[in-house]
């Protein structure tokens, strides 16, 4: 993605994270991100969101936005 004149590579998914120990009765956990990398010199930079997977429906849209609006200042 080109994001104000920069090029990104932008994961957005869903994880899920489950309890695998024997005897364990905890629901699997689930999160929503979007995560957003770009390169600048020789340095790496990873901008990143995370939320509760509930969440995503009320908040993808906002997330989105927000991680679509990225201005990095160049000393």
């Amino acid at each position: 993605a080109n994001i104000n004149g920069r090029d990104f590579i932008v994961y957005e998914f869903v994880s899920v994270m489950a309890d695998e120990r024997s005897g364990s009765h905890l629901a699997p956990v689930q999160k929503y991100s979007i995560m957003l990398y770009t390169v600048q010199g020789n340095q790496l930079m990873v901008f990143s969101l995370h939320m509760p997977f509930m969440m995503k429906n009320d908040w993808q849209d906002t997330a989105r936005e927000v991680m679509g609006s990225l201005k990095i200042k160049i000393k």
